[in-house]
């Protein structure tokens, strides 16, 4: 009898450590990037291992332009270019057959504003689907039609290099991935261009991971910062359009988290840390709960229970119907509340304040300079926080 109590008390209080870590103030984790195991993200302040001295050199920064966003891209890139170091419009993309597919949209525009405010034009390549990256990785032949197609499209166009974004990669494929890596880094570097590479956030090498797991074991940081000039990290959307509970998109503590394992593997100088430049909108079914990461839901007006994501240019409904815009005590990002047709909806969404920390905490680890995802619809007034 008394194992059988001593059980349940056992299995209660296990059960009350979990909920309290899924929903404890500064445990902002989405359900695709809920860790296994728990991961103290929170410091009351941040701890820099290569602080900056007063007169180095400034942090650079640069954006990516999807190409279905070409036009609010270029509009924000014409107004606040002489800010930037490169940009990278989204132009070319994987199909299923695994050969590429083109989408250069305003080309002659982009290249023009790079001339004007001597800006380096990088364009990215991007897949999200591991099906389709497998059909060249498995192919040495396709493999290597892939490397020269990209290397020629650089040359031919003159651009100054080329930004390698695969989000999903099977670890089987560790191999052939870092060969294509190397492949596209010994032409182009070759010929005088950069390489720069997008990868996933990761702040552990523990295998704790529910999303992308094999994305980022295949990711070697070590290897891959050997043979490109930026590593660009992608630490946005740690709750995500999907996420049953709305939070933040990029919480201070877990940027650092991130910052801190990956200085261990990359040199800082070659680290672009990423940052939003959009966030998400959702409700609550309960407008007097008293946090926004307790009890919300993923706005389902977008479809299957996904958030709205949003721009700063896009919030005039909110500000219109504006209960509080504040930054948020624990994640350190903007907090927008407003009532609508008698639901409460919660913005986590990135100002100039909530960025400018951000900022500082690049400047304190000593990185080469801050990516954005995505330029268009932003607060302009954002670039301003760093200059060439």
């Amino acid at each position: 009898m008394w194992r059988r109590v001593l059980l349940t008390i056992l299995l209660t209080g296990l059960l009350f450590g979990l909920l309290y870590l899924r929903k404890a103030p500064g445990s902002y984790l989405a359900p695709s990037e809920t860790p296994l195991i728990g991961i103290d993200f929170t410091l009351s302040t941040p701890s820099p291992i290569n602080q900056q001295a007063p007169g180095g050199d400034k942090l650079v920064q640069t954006a990516w332009i999807p190409d279905w966003g070409m036009s609010a891209g270029l509009t924000s890139f014409a107004a606040k270019g002489a800010n930037f170091d490169s940009i990278s419009p989204v132009w070319y993309y994987l199909n299923d057959d695994g050969l590429i597919s083109t989408k250069k949209r305003n080309v002659d525009e982009t290249k023009s504003l790079c001339q004007k405010y001597g800006v380096k034009l990088v364009p990215s390549i991007a897949n999200f689907d591991s099906e389709q990256f497998e059909k060249v990785l498995s192919d040495p032949d396709l493999l290597a039609r892939h490397v020269q197609f990209l290397v020629d499209e650089v040359l031919s166009n003159d651009f100054d290099g080329l930004d390698l974004d695969y989000e999903s990669v099977e670890l089987k494929y560790q191999p052939a991935y870092l060969y294509l890596i190397r492949e596209i880094s010994d032409k182009l570097h070759a010929e005088g261009k950069v390489l720069t590479i997008a990868v996933i956030s990761n702040w552990t090498n523990s295998d704790i991971f529910r999303g992308l797991r094999q994305t980022r074991q295949a990711q070697d940081l070590a290897t891959i910062a050997s043979l490109v000039d930026e590593v660009r990290i992608m630490t946005y959307d740690m709750t995500s359009y999907s996420s049953t509970f709305a939070g933040p998109v990029a919480p201070l503590d877990w940027l650092e988290a991130n910052l801190r394992y990956l200085i261990t593997l990359v040199d800082p100088q070659k680290i672009m840390l990423g940052l939003p430049l959009y966030g998400y909108d959702g409700w609550s079914n309960n407008p007097t709960i008293p946090k926004p990461y307790l009890g919300l839901y993923a706005n389902p007006g977008a479809g299957a229970g996904q958030a709205d994501a949003v721009t700063y240019q896009s919030l005039d409904l909110a500000r219109a119907n504006l209960v509080s815009d504040v930054i948020e005590e624990f994640s350190q990002e903007q907090l927008l509340t407003y009532d609508y047709e008698g639901k409460r909806y919660f913005v986590f969404y990135p100002s100039v304040a909530s960025t400018a920390l951000r900022i500082d905490l690049a400047k304190q680890y000593g990185v080469k300079g801050v990516a954005y995802w995505r330029m268009g619809g932003e607060d302009l007034n954002i670039y301003d926080l760093l200059d060439k």
